[in-house]
């Protein structure tokens, strides 16, 4: 029942379907904002070769033994952010890209799930994503 639960939720969250054969391209994006303090935003494809982003927002990348990030929900992205970077059109700010890889998995685990993926340049990196009273997280598991 857990494992149901889990994967109800992350529908929920907007979570793509778990990769079968082909992984999943992703991006990191740092976003500078003119007016207040910047985020990071992480995008996912919803399938690996067409179609749009399932989006979230961190306020940074979780680090090895620093704890949990707040994951927010972001609408979908264009495909187009897998290679954009740069100014922002209406005054949005700047994005630049902080790495790019591949989701190659994840298993639904009580309220969440642990992925699997390979970053271009943090390499492989298993993540905890959490839901405690509908509040998202994220970490990187220890190694």
């Amino acid at each position: 029942m857990a494992g149901i639960i889990g994967i109800m939720a992350l529908a929920l969250l907007g979570f793509p379907e778990p990769p079968t054969d082909d992984p999943l391209p992703m991006v990191l994006l740092g976003h500078s904002l003119p007016a207040s303090r910047g985020h990071v935003d992480w995008m996912i494809a919803r399938s690996p070769t067409d179609g749009p982003l399932a989006s979230w927002r961190l306020s940074a990348w979780p680090r090895a033994h620093a704890g949990a990030q707040r994951l927010e929900s972001a609408p979908d992205h264009d495909r187009g952010w897998l290679t954009r970077e740069g100014v922002l059109s209406r005054n949005r700010g700047t994005v630049h890209r902080l790495d790019s890889g591949l989701l190659i998995g994840w298993t639904s685990v009580g309220t969440g799930a642990t992925l699997n993926v390979i970053w271009d340049t943090m390499g492989a990196q298993t993540l905890l994503l959490s839901s405690v009273s509908g509040v998202w997280s994220l970490a990187l598991a220890d190694r």
